[in-house]
């Protein structure tokens, strides 16, 4: 991509209507490219999401750059230019463009000032920062991207969380209007104690009515006394509703992550989606309560009104005027309010992960002696949260202060005004009492209502962080029923090449290899040729970019994909030892598994003899990961986990590189006697010597194949390899 120097005159020829660029936010680290492409097209009228121009700009598991970010933008019909740009041209331009920002990252400049500038960043928000720091920060790399004449505009429809909270709401439609009715008949008792102002002040105290006193006194009690019954009610039936809600919610959530493909999990961290399932309870909590108060307090609103109105229209004008003054004070705070939670939600996603990364990694911690160096890392994660929710804090207590400085100004102005049409014998004493409540109960719900409508918002954003979950495309869209079953164990791939996303490079190039049934086949070749990467497209876990993997003469598409794969047994590099107990760990909850094949699972791994020794036997519970075990002891556990189910074929991935020599060889010997099919990567290839075929990979392409022997004499790569380990 070549950088040239701009022509601001040109770039200002068709486009100098200034408007606001629409925010969309990444949902991971690697796709902010293509959230910038998404605002931008967006901007013209292109409406797109960032899980579709994803997919377009293929974001791999490193992210996209800006050559490949200008492809896919011509894909879209824009004209795109990249240019090397100074601050004093930048301050010509009267449209948003690209930029690189830190060598790290894209965002989108909306405008320039002398002073400062005005970006899109798409892990925040829309931000306003000063010149140095923007200098500071911007690499000076540009990409102007404007409409050719081919350009179309477009309309999506956008999923937002009042919508998709109310489809829920529809499959419990008893439940709600049961909740509804009592939340009217609580609502409606706000109205008696004006009502009963009124007639106290106008009737009662002035003919002296004693009786008539005592009689509403008892109305009181009754009312007081079916009030709380109700209230009873209405929280028994939110709490019903909170719950049914909150279990469908998480099992849809939990059940799609399942669903969805490696690929998505390699993109993101386990802290962010830790974040996102506890966004479902968090937005759950926001939105029951909030879907109620907007219907039933936005029908109150109107409803106080016109009763205002209908007793004075003087003093519902200045209802009206202190309420607007209420609403305007609201929607001018509610972009900055809206930044403030964004950052804070992305300050609390980078301190979560980190606070799950250290514990996962607390092994290594410990051993190398770096506590205090992980605080340190840790500590300013921790304190801009911190900051944040401060801000957060500080900012939500500054809109409650002048809401309720509005407030009062209004009963004031209320009373004031209202006291002028007392004197004036426009109205009762009485009246003006019942209307000061009844302008006291206009206030408090329409409080409310600015507040969940602020609440929808913030549910909003938790919404787009569990929208990226809902709405990535699963694993397996269209499952065969009923699936292929693989018995023999042969596989064949067919010119099979990948690469992680469509703009890298590639990683296995035409990959042609026929394992027979019960061959043991070896990968060997050096680190980073493709071992591993072979391995996860065996097992269904990355799809070929071309070409086509056949299991027992069957394709890919004949298998359920799950189906598929619990007819491997697998042991990966990152094998996981889960907490509970060793034979929990090697059933995996497969309650068909009987403990026979759990013990002769424990010896063909070579593991009995450790399990045996141990206090509880199979029944000892292991930490998560399996640490209080030795490297060893885990590759064995995880081994015997593999060959437990019986599988057609056993894929190790260095699965005994922490073994000694001989309890390698043990192992070894008791594999030979299986009649699956075993696929073997190995460095050490002297435990690799004895396999039916060797395939050497070098830069993710086959380059020999064959029996020990014969690759010897052929003096190769394979031949170098052994003499650089003789």
């Amino acid at each position: 991509m070549i950088f040239t120097k701009p022509n601001t005159n040109q770039l200002l020829k068709r486009y100098t209507q200034r408007r606001k660029v629409p925010v969309l936010l990444q949902m991971s680290q690697i796709e902010c490219g293509a959230a910038c492409l998404a605002m931008i097209l967006t901007y013209y009228g292109y409406e797109m999401s960032v899980a579709e121009c994803r997919e377009r700009c293929g974001v791999g598991r490193d992210g996209i750059s800006a050559k490949t970010l200008a492809q896919a933008a011509r894909s879209y019909q824009l004209e795109v230019k990249a240019f090397s740009f100074t601050y004093e041209s930048l301050l010509a331009l009267r449209q948003p463009i690209i930029i690189h920002w830190n060598f790290n990252h894209f965002v989108v400049l909306e405008r320039t000032t002398e002073t400062y500038a005005e970006i899109i960043d798409p892990n925040f928000g829309r931000r306003r920062i000063d010149k140095a720091e923007f200098l500071t920060a911007f690499t000076g790399v540009s990409l102007v991207m404007q409409p050719s004449a081919s350009f179309q505009r477009r309309k999506i429809r956008r999923e937002t969380i009042l919508q998709n909270y109310i489809q829920l709401l529809t499959q419990h439609k008893t439940l709600f209007f049961q909740l509804i009715f009592t939340s009217i008949l609580l609502q409606l008792g706000g109205l008696v104690v004006p009502l009963f102002t009124k007639i106290v002040i106008d009737t009662v105290i002035p003919q002296a009515l004693i009786h008539g006193m005592t009689l509403i006194a008892l109305a009181i009690m009754v009312f007081i006394a079916m009030q709380g019954v109700i209230q009873l009610l209405r929280q028994q039936l939110t709490i019903y509703l909170q719950t049914k809600l909150d279990l469908q919610i998480m099992q849809r959530f939990f059940r799609h992550l399942l669903a969805l493909p490696f690929v998505f999990f390699e993109q993101r961290s386990s802290g962010d989606l830790l974040m996102r399932l506890n966004s479902n309870t968090i937005m759950r909590e926001l939105i029951t309560s909030q879907v109620l108060t907007l219907i039933l307090d936005g029908s109150l609103v109107l409803g106080y009104f016109l009763l205002i109105w209908w007793q004075s229209n003087v003093l519902a004008a200045i209802v009206l005027g202190f309420a607007l003054l209420e609403i305007g004070l609201v929607l001018l705070a509610q972009s900055r309010l809206r930044e403030i939670i964004n950052q804070d939600l992305d300050a609390q996603a980078k301190a979560q992960g980190f606070l799950v990364e250290a514990l996962n990694g607390m092994t290594t911690i410990k051993a190398s002696g770096i506590e205090q160096q992980v605080y340190e890392q840790w500590s300013p994660r921790y304190t801009n949260q911190l900051v944040w929710s401060l801000r957060r804090s500080r900012a939500s207590a500054v809109i409650d202060t002048a809401i309720n400085c509005i407030h009062m100004s209004a009963v004031l102005g209320l009373l004031w005004f209202g006291t002028q049409l007392v004197l004036n014998q426009q109205l009762s004493t009485g009246s003006l009492l019942a209307l000061l409540g009844i302008a006291g109960a206009f206030f408090a719900p329409l409080a409310m209502l600015i507040r969940t409508v602020q609440n929808i918002q913030l549910a909003n954003l938790y919404f787009q962080r569990i929208a990226d979950v809902l709405h990535s495309n699963v694993e397996q869209p269209n499952k065969p029923t009923p699936s292929a079953l693989m018995s023999a164990g042969q596989i064949e791939l067919r010119d099979v090449s990948f690469r992680y996303s469509t703009h890298s490079p590639i990683v296995l190039k035409n990959i042609q290899l026929t394992i027979k049934p019960g061959q043991k086949v070896a990968l060997v070749g050096k680190t980073g040729s493709g071992k591993s990467t072979l391995a996860k497209l065996l097992l269904g876990m990355y799809q070929p970019s071309s070409g086509a993997i056949y299991y027992d003469k069957q394709p890919t598409e004949a298998f359920d994909l799950a189906t598929l794969r619990q007819q491997f047994g697998v042991v990966l590099q990152d094998t996981f030892l889960f907490s509970g107990s060793i034979r929990q760990n090697i059933t995996l909850q497969r309650h068909d598994l009987k403990l026979a094949q759990v013990i002769e699972a424990c010896q063909q791994a070579a593991i009995a003899s450790d399990i045996e020794a141990m206090p509880m036997g199979l029944e000892t519970i292991l930490a998560e990961g399996g640490s209080s075990l030795s490297g060893g002891q885990r590759q064995r556990l995880a081994l015997a986990r593999a060959l437990v189910h019986q599988p057609s074929v056993l894929l190790l991935d260095e699965a005994t590189s922490h073994l000694d020599v001989a309890t390698e060889a043990e192992v070894d010997r008791n594999l030979n006697h299986l009649a699956c099919t075993r696929i073997v990567i190995a460095h050490r290839l002297s435990t690799i010597v004895n396999a039916d075929l060797i395939v050497v990979l070098r830069d993710g392409q086959i380059i020999e194949q064959g029996r020990h022997e014969e690759l010897l004499a052929q003096a190769g790569y394979y031949a170098q390899l052994i003499q650089q380990q003789a």
